[in-house]
């Protein structure tokens, strides 16, 4: 099932825990769209391939989870996630 979470809230987060909010966030969200979309992918591998690539891996996970948002019903804006990012 995927949570709502406030946008402000996540931004204030992140920048109290100097980032590491920001880290638990991007389990979280890989974790609820692999399970909502039958995947066994592991939120975890996404910051630890992040952090072996110096954060070129991050790029290219914005960019998929368009299509992951795509599979869960919603609309496919993977080039801007990409973009929002650099």
């Amino acid at each position: 099932m995927l949570v709502k979470r406030s946008i402000a809230s996540c931004i204030i987060l992140s920048l109290v825990t100097c980032g590491i909010y920001t880290i638990f966030w991007w389990i979280n969200i890989h974790n609820e769209f692999a399970a909502k979309n039958n995947d066994n992918a592991n939120g975890g591998m996404v910051v630890l391939l992040s952090i072996i690539t110096c954060g070129i891996y991050s790029l290219i996970w914005f960019y998929q989870m368009g299509k992951n948002v795509e599979k869960a019903g919603g609309k496919n804006e993977g080039v801007l996630y990409l973009i929002l990012t650099l």
